[in-house]
This record gives structure tokens, sequence and C-alpha cells, in this order.
């Protein structure tokens, strides 16, 4: 892999890592999966009207007075993506809400819509791969994989909105988004590997230079998560700019392990492997949560004791509790972060990304075993 220096400054790195972000159904802004924060996801608009193809989590982009974060001292404003004047920001309607879905994804009124551009628009909201989302596109159409023709908005309507309502749960469950592997400064040779692994999705043993910046970015977002957004891009600009890594073409795994993955370790802080959240609790305080609908966005608050000693059992009871009809006699199923909460035991402190008032999304499971009880033995 030879060195070359880029011709380009950090604010082309940036823009190459943001289309690569774009293209994995990931915020451009923060470098996290869109699906983690379903509830957040939209578009810039101008005058009313989507403008690109990008998706955003609101906080990335709205400040907290409501104006757009990068808005000008006269007011104006231009996508960080496509540099087209915007002046709001959109959310995009649930799933539930068919007809205003589609034309929020139709978002240039093309008046069709291609199957990549609909299984984007599925895997933003929910916590499945994008592959399989677009799978499950063409199953519900009847076509052949790699058939990539455009799908008719009142088929859109009447077959596939029905099929996503019907087999939700399924989806979820058969398809869910693989987690990125986090890296730090003492990760073993396995965790880098694994980690690399997880972005050479099509195991081709080696990554586009382009997709390769948009990891690395990634990974100093999350590493430096508690930094500001300019630092953290500042930061991992430096690194790639130094690391001069070309334009195009490919690096191999052994050629990361060997040259970039040192160099990588170097510049990222030492992680704690245990799992600990990056967020403080306090620990001694009730922990505040939402569960919210996965299928209709329902949500209720629910207080859990000790935050300390809450575990994900806890929620599971918590949400049999504070929808009793919906989950009667039904096991639940966790979602937090685009990640299936299993373990009963685990404690939710030790969860990346808990915070007070942090949304855990749920489905309905199957039912659960009804087992007869057994009368009792004479003499009991």
């Amino acid at each position: 892999m030879a060195k070359k220096v880029l011709p380009q400054g950090p604010t082309a790195i940036l823009d190459q890592a943001r289309e690569s972000a774009v293209r994995q159904v990931v915020c451009p802004i923060c470098f996290e999966a869109l699906s983690i924060l379903p509830e957040q996801v939209g578009a810039l608009t101008f005058s009313g009207r989507r403008v690109e193809a990008a998706l955003y989590h609101r906080d990335c982009v709205v400040g907290a007075n409501g104006h757009l974060m990068f808005e000008s001292e006269t007011g104006s404003a231009v996508s960080p993506m496509t540099r087209e004047s915007v002046d709001g920001f959109k959310l995009m309607p649930p799933l539930s809400d068919g007809t205003e879905w589609l034309a929020f994804v139709d978002w240039n009124s093309a008046g069709c819509l291609d199957i990549g551009k609909v299984a984007a628009a599925v895997a933003a909201l929910l916590p499945v791969d994008e592959g399989r989302a677009a799978s499950f596109v063409r199953a519900a159409f009847g076509r052949e994989d790699g058939d990539n023709a455009p799908l008719d908005p009142q088929g859109l309507q009447t077959v596939l909105l029905p099929s996503l309502q019907k087999q939700l749960r399924r989806l979820v469950s058969a398809a869910p988004r693989p987690t990125v592997p986090e890296i730090c400064r003492n990760s073993s040779e396995a965790q880098l590997i694994s980690w690399f692994n997880h972005w050479d999705s099509q195991s081709r043993g080696a990554l586009d230079v382009r997709d390769l910046k948009f990891a690395i970015m990634a990974a100093f977002y999350s590493a430096l998560s508690a930094s500001e957004e300019e630092t953290k891009a500042a930061v991992s600009q430096a690194f790639l700019l130094e690391m001069g890594l070309r334009e195009t073409g490919s690096v191999s795994r052994s050629e990361f392990l060997e040259i970039l993955a040192p160099q990588l370790q170097c510049n990222l802080p030492v992680g704690d492997l245990s799992g600990q959240s990056t967020l403080a609790l306090d620990l001694k305080r009730p922990l505040g949560l939402k569960l919210r609908n996965m299928k209709t966005n329902m949500e209720r608050n629910v207080t859990l004791p000790s935050a300390g000693e809450a575990l994900v059992g806890d929620l599971r009871k918590a949400a049999h509790r504070k929808f009793p009809v919906l989950l009667c006699g039904r096991l639940v199923q966790l979602y937090f972060m685009g990640r299936r909460l299993q373990d009963d035991t685990q404690a939710l402190c030790k969860m990346r990304g808990i915070y007070e008032g942090s949304a855990v999304l749920f489905l309905p499971g199957p039912l659960i075993p009804m087992y007869p009880v057994q009368g009792r033995r004479d003499g009991e």
C-alpha cells in the first residue's frame, strides 16, 4: 500500500466520509447508525420540501433554539452534504402513516422508487441490515435477488407496507443490523480483525479506500463521543491527512493490520473493554427511561428504582406492566441502539449509550408457552 499525500484538504476528507455514511444508512454528522435514534430520523428541507437523499439525526442539525446549527448570521444555511440551500428539518413519518412515509421517501417526486432507496428508509427506522431489508422488499413483490427495477408507489402502498406491518417482528429478528465492534488503544489483534471484517461486508479481504476512511472516521467519533463535534472532526481528519491514503483503490486486511492499525491505535484513547457506559449515571438514583412501541411509536415512561442495580430483565417486566393489554401472554423483545437485548441479567448501567431519558424500543414477541398446572398430590 504505497503512501501518497492527499491533494485534498480536511473538508474533502469529511465530504467523502459523509457520502459513505449516507450509503451505510448512518447519520453523516455523528457517524452513528440512523436506527439507534429512529424518533430523530429526518431530512433537511427548503420551503417545506426535501432537497437531498441524505438523512440525519435531528439533534445533529437542529439546535436547542429550533434553528439549524449551521445557519449563518444572516439566517441562511446550506446542506453539509450537497450545499443546497436549506431552512428547516422534517422528521420521517412512521411506517404506520403509509401515505406520508412514501411521500417522504420519494423526496424528489420521481413517481417511482428504487429498491435501494426504500430499503435504506426502512433500515433508517428499524434496527435491520439494509441488504436484508432490500431482500425483504424484493420478496414482497416476488422479485429475484439482484432485480433493482423501480417500484410502483401504488404497489408500495398496497403490498409492501401491509407486509411490513404483518412481518415486522420477523424482519427485525431475522435481519438485525450488525453491531459495529469498538476499537481503542488497547484493542487486541483479534478485535482489530473483527472491526475490519465488520466493514468488509462482502468478505473480500479488502476495503475500498473511501469506505475505510468512513470507518476510521466513525471509530474516532465513537471513541471521542464525549468531545465536541469540531474536536472529533479535527482529530479524525488530521489522522487521515497524516496517513496519506490514496483517493481510490483498496486496502487489504494485512495492510491495515501492519501499517494503519498501529498508527490508528496510537491516536485512540485507552478503552474500557468491560462494556461500561460512555455516559455517567448516578448509580444510586432511580433511572427513568422511555419504552417505545417500534410498530406504532406509542411510548410510556418507566422508572427503575436504582440505576446501579437495574437489569434488562427489570425493564422487560416494566414493559409488561406499562403495556398490559398489548403484551398480555406474550414475550417482549427489547432493542437499544440497534441491538436486541436478550440477556436479562445484563446491567443497564453497563450498556453503552444509556442515560436518563433514553428510549428503548420494543416489539410484542411470540406467545408465552402455557403449561398445565399440576394438581396437588394427596398429602400435600
